[in-house]
């Protein structure tokens, strides 16, 4: 019966609309509850990160995790998600210049978003949702990096 009736969180990645120079870049974590029971004290996170191609997520990820208790990058939220119930996590970035664009259009520089669920099913069970994701400017669309994407 667990397992039918379980809460299931999932979070799909996306960008508020395509980079534009002179922008802020609006990163957006849809956490959707696809599950029978509400997912209750959940915590998510949700970060944006633009970053070198040549750097492996699981680098860019060390520095995310490193800076994320001295710096704010992301944003964090408490809440019960309904069965078939949605929620968002956004987060701005600084402005890009046209530089910074044009790295991003050439592939120099990757836009990445991790993002994470941790929640309870109405057995007191554990559980987590993780994700990391890299845009493709040529279909404005994101991609799964190889790690970091996982749920029980």
């Amino acid at each position: 019966m667990h397992v039918s009736e379980r809460a299931y969180v999932g979070i799909t990645p996306s960008l508020a609309k395509p980079p534009a120079a002179g922008e802020r870049l609006q990163f957006v974590a849809t956490l959707n509850n696809s599950g029978r029971t509400p997912a209750i004290e959940m915590i998510s996170h949700v970060t944006g990160v633009v970053s070198l191609s040549s750097e492996s997520a699981n680098q860019v990820y060390a520095e995310v995790t490193k800076t994320r208790s001295s710096s704010p990058s992301g944003s964090e939220s408490i809440a019960t998600l309904s069965p078939g119930a949605t929620a968002k996590n956004i987060i701005e970035s600084t402005a890009l210049t046209q530089p910074d664009l044009d790295q991003i259009i050439e592939g120099k520089v990757l836009i990445r978003i991790f993002a994470n669920a941790s929640y309870k099913d109405i057995f007191g069970h554990s559980h987590l949702t993780e994700i990391c994701f890299f845009y493709k400017p040529a279909g404005n669309a994101f991609l799964p990096c190889h790690e970091f994407n996982k749920s029980d």
